[in-house]
């Protein structure tokens, strides 16, 4: 009988390394079942290729009996030797979760357990140290970023020279906008010829820029005996027309003897047409009373004889587009020489740039400024004068007629600007 030799030898088993290993199944070649079966070799990111690790990988599991068989089973785990080493201790070993292995015959479970341990613990520590470097590196950013002014922080305003520092100064409480004081300024060193003139040709400079944004209606300009004028005042509502246009009527007749009739168109607003029946009763003047384009003709016919004939024309809102386009067809009837936009002073800058761009479009010639006696400032006329393109010809003072009318060149607006 023949003894029964035992168990098989194993074969020796290489010490694990405790370094993090690389637990993965990346072979597709199929198990060799036959040959000598050698230990599977743990192998960690940065060791080196080992000479006595075979090429092809080995898959291992245990017998029923307990012993080390090799096995082609996907359900065991395949150690795969590396062959390059990472380029960067950066790389956090990856450990794709599988079935955990089986330690082979003579490898101590507990030693397998630990290297998986420590291999998790590495890896959680390069994660660690990853996320406190890109910490680090968005701090940096975000303190090497320069700082962005907030959008509603005030600009900074360049020093205005020691000159022009009253004057500056006086536009600003005029209302007068900073942009617009900026612009003035640099118009006026222009003029001076230098940033250090003495302080009145400073002052001088400023005026002659003044004067330059509100163009004036030269003298001469108004109607004079014997030539024949129509003159049309236009604008919104409760600007005061009706008592600006008696006013010039008054002045026409009475200070430069004009022959003078009056055309009443406003026959919307209650007490317009008997106000100014008043005022034509006083000046000793003809009056027609028209309510379509229709009427213009022969009313004019019947004012034949007169120097000068003035429309009072409806007062009709600015953002009202319609009535505007009515209003262009009773001047397009009447045909006027002149066209006055009439704007109160005393209104708010915004009111003043819609009446602007609402009845600019109608043709007019000049603005005339009512209501100067109530405006709480000048700068806004400023800007709008800038901005009109077109000269002032007249401004009212005050209730009176005709005395509270005068030429806007005679109403030293640039002076009132610098509070004189």
């Amino acid at each position: 009988l023949s003894q029964d030799p035992g168990p098989e030898p194993q074969p020796e088993l290489e010490p694990v390394r405790r370094a993090a290993p690389s637990l993965e199944a990346s072979s597709s070649e199929p198990s060799d079942t036959s040959g000598d079966t050698e230990p599977a070799m743990l192998s960690t990111p940065s060791a080196s290729v080992d000479p006595e690790v075979p090429a092809r990988p080995r898959r291992y599991r245990l017998g029923p009996d307990g012993e080390v068989v090799e096995s082609s089973s996907a359900s065991v785990v395949e150690v795969k030797p590396e062959t390059t080493a990472p380029e960067s201790s950066d790389v956090i070993p990856s450990v794709e979760p599988s079935e955990a292995p089986a330690a082979p015959a003579g490898l101590d479970q507990s030693a397998l357990e630990e290297a998986v341990r420590q291999s998790v613990g590495a890896a959680v520590e390069g994660l660690a140290v990853e996320m406190s470097r890109i910490r680090l590196l968005a701090e940096q950013a975000s303190t090497s970023t320069p700082a962005v002014q907030p959008s509603n922080a005030a600009p900074v305003v360049p020093a205005v020279p020691a000159a022009f520092e009253d004057a500056m100064a006086r536009l600003a409480e005029q209302d007068v906008p900073e942009p617009l004081r900026r612009e003035i300024l640099d118009l006026a060193i222009v003029r001076a010829g230098s940033e250090d003139p003495a302080e009145e040709d400073a002052r001088e400079a400023i005026l002659q820029v003044l004067r330059s944004m509100l163009p004036c209606v030269v003298e001469g300009a108004e109607p004079t005996p014997g030539t024949k004028r129509r003159i049309a005042l236009v604008g919104p509502t409760g600007v005061g027309k009706t008592t600006t246009l008696a006013k010039l009527a008054a002045s026409l007749r009475l200070e430069r003897g004009c022959t003078v009739g009056l055309l009443a168109a406003d026959t919307y607003r209650i007490g317009a047409v008997e106000q100014l029946r008043s005022y034509a009763r006083m000046l000793d003047i003809p009056l027609r009373v028209i309510r379509t384009p229709d009427d213009v003709g022969p009313a004019l016919e019947a004012l034949d004889d007169c120097d000068v004939v003035l429309i009072d024309t409806p007062g009709r809102s600015q953002r009202d587009k319609q009535n505007i386009s009515e209003l262009q067809e009773l001047l397009a009837a009447f045909a006027p020489d002149e066209t006055h936009l009439a704007l109160s002073a005393a209104a708010a800058p915004k009111v003043l740039r819609e009446g602007l761009a609402a009845f600019g479009g109608i043709g007019a010639d000049t603005l005339l400024f009512t209501k100067l006696d109530e405006a709480a400032s000048l700068g806004p006329l400023l800007a709008i004068g800038r901005d009109a393109g077109r000269p002032i010809g007249w401004v009212t003072t005050g209730q009176g007629v005709p005395d509270d009318l005068g030429p806007a060149r005679d109403a030293g607006l640039p002076e009132k600007l610098l509070g004189s």
